[in-house]
């Protein structure tokens, strides 16, 4: 049975109020718009208009979720699809799916995103509808992001952007060049990265869409810090967030002074007081305007500093509050993350059977997930924390059953996997085999982009430097395959208490040398 969409046409009056609206969302002047709306939803006062009433609950909907008000984002897009409902507008419904997806994929819920994501496509590609397939391919290249599937991220990523140059669309192609920006500095492709995000800021300065143009920089600031240029990065975000506090663009302060504090933390020189001040203005301010879910972003990036600064406590309690966010915005991936982040904490601080748990907890929320990527990323710590404590076999088979059922991606091994098997090798002395897993990491390491190779290659050196210490001492100088140096004295002092009560056989075994260095 098909449906026959309605026609109704929507008064010139309200028209001309959201297009007014429009433009002054994109000049950065959010008060001034939603007055603009109110005055739309005052002239269709007790008259009965849906198409004209979806279209003021998506301008208010765009208005909500430029300075970051999600859930009032969330609520205007429902009820504009009630509208398109009673409609029977199939194009218009599934374009609302596609918008509500794409603010469930940047809440953390892929798999009610992906769903609608995918349902929408296949009603837009029957209607043969252009505009919605651009935006929608749009979003699914943002899904993949999500997922660390880089590679078919950027291909739905180019995909959407050829259909909006078909189009003439130049706001959607900026938004997409903007988000292919992200993919590539993902990939540490940072000159296409640049590339794409200066496209990005050209093409939103070209249509006067000051917030659009000072995401473009945003994402332009954050590749310089991938680069390692901090003072570069640095100067741009204190020019944007001079221009968001001028605008009273109160989500755009929130995110640059978040962005600015890892920035600072980066340095990591005696300014970490100011990164601590930055990351507390945007969670104070995130908090105000109910956006849960970077609130807890930015107290997780706190208790990072918190890490640095030696002090646990503070950075669990942050990490704490954070979850409970996530907790109630159903952000789950994001949770996941952050619970991964607590299990270090926690860890630091000794607590090992609580640093276990946490990480195994965010393990098996990864392999219940589906997201390849996601399991290896949880699987390295969990198997790292496993063979610290003597749980070998548990490891070995947890690592054997990972790869038969999420095949890792050349990054995946250099970065995850390859050091976890190294480490599963020197924790039973056995240097030869971990020296095979350095070498097909390094193998691998030659067939990826030179500017990629840094970012992979931090965990190797790791254990190349474990190797190297067990190769040159004449007693065994590792504590289960890693070098003392590397945990915490919280930690250390915890796993001597633990294989002294466990396995005393195993401790009384210990080096002098190896003894002192876990006592020091």
């Amino acid at each position: 049975m098909t449906h026959k969409i309605k026609i109704e046409h929507i008064p010139e009056e309200v028209a001309a109020y959201c297009t007014e609206a429009d433009a002054l969302v994109r000049a950065g002047n959010p008060a001034e718009a939603e007055r603009r709306l109110n005055f739309a939803l005052d002239a269709m006062r007790n008259q009965v208009l849906p198409r004209a009433q979806a279209r003021v609950l998506e301008a208010f909907a765009h208005l909500h979720r430029s300075v970051g008000r999600m859930s009032e984002a969330e609520s205007a897009l429902r009820a504009a699809l009630a509208c398109f409902l009673k409609l029977g507008d199939r194009a218009a419904e599934a374009r609302m799916l596609g918008e509500l997806a794409s603010m469930r994929i940047s809440q953390g819920d892929l798999e009610d995103g992906g769903f609608w994501l995918q349902s929408a496509l296949e009603v837009l590609r029957e209607l043969d509808d252009r505009p919605g397939l651009a935006e929608i391919h749009r979003n699914i290249a943002a899904l993949h992001l999500r997922k660390s599937e880089l590679k078919t991220a950027e291909q739905e990523a180019e995909q959407a952007i050829d259909l909006f140059r078909l189009l003439g669309d130049r706001q959607g192609e900026a938004r997409t060049q903007g988000m292919l920006a992200q993919v590539l500095m993902r990939r540490s492709a940072y000159a296409a990265a640049h590339q794409a995000a200066e496209r990005a800021r050209e093409l939103f300065e070209q249509e006067g869409h000051k917030p659009g143009a000072g995401s473009a920089r945003m994402v332009i600031a954050a590749i310089l810090r991938h680069e390692g240029r901090l003072r570069e990065a640095e100067q741009l975000l204190t020019e944007l967030l001079a221009e968001k506090q001028a605008q009273q663009d109160r989500a755009g302060e929130a995110g640059i002074c978040n962005t600015l504090g890892m920035v600072v933390m980066d340095f990591n020189d005696n300014r970490l007081q100011l990164a601590e001040r930055h990351f507390l203005r945007a969670i104070e301010v995130f908090t105000a305007i109910n956006d849960s879910q970077n609130a807890a972003l930015s107290q997780v990036n706190l208790a990072d500093l918190y890490t640095m600064l030696d002090r646990p406590h503070d950075a669990e309690t942050t990490l704490r509050d954070a979850i409970k966010l996530q907790q109630q915005t159903g952000a789950r991936e994001s949770e996941m993350r952050t619970v991964r982040s607590l299990g270090h904490v926690l860890a630091v601080q000794g607590r090992l059977e609580e640093a276990s748990q946490a990480y195994r907890e965010a393990l098996e929320f990864a392999r219940g997930h589906g997201d390849g990527a996601l399991v290896h990323e949880f699987l390295a710590p969990w198997a790292e924390m496993q063979l610290v404590r003597g749980r070998l076999p548990e490891v070995r088979e947890t690592v054997r059953r990972v790869e038969k059922n999420h095949p890792p991606t050349r990054a995946l091994r250099i970065k995850y996997l390859l050091p976890v098997m190294a480490r599963v090798a020197l924790s039973v002395r056995d240097i030869d085999s971990a020296r095979a897993a350095v070498s097909e990491a390094e193998l691998l390491l030659s067939d990826e982009a030179e500017e990629a190779r840094p970012g992979l290659r931090g965990a190797i050196d790791q254990v190349l430097a474990a190797i190297r210490l067990a190769e040159q001492a004449e007693d065994w100088p590792l504590f289960h395959g890693f070098r003392p140096e590397e945990f915490a004295p919280g930690l250390r002092q915890a796993l001597l208490a633990e294989l002294r009560a466990e396995r005393p056989e195993e401790y009384f075994e210990l080096s002098p040398g190896l003894l002192a260095a876990m006592e020091g």
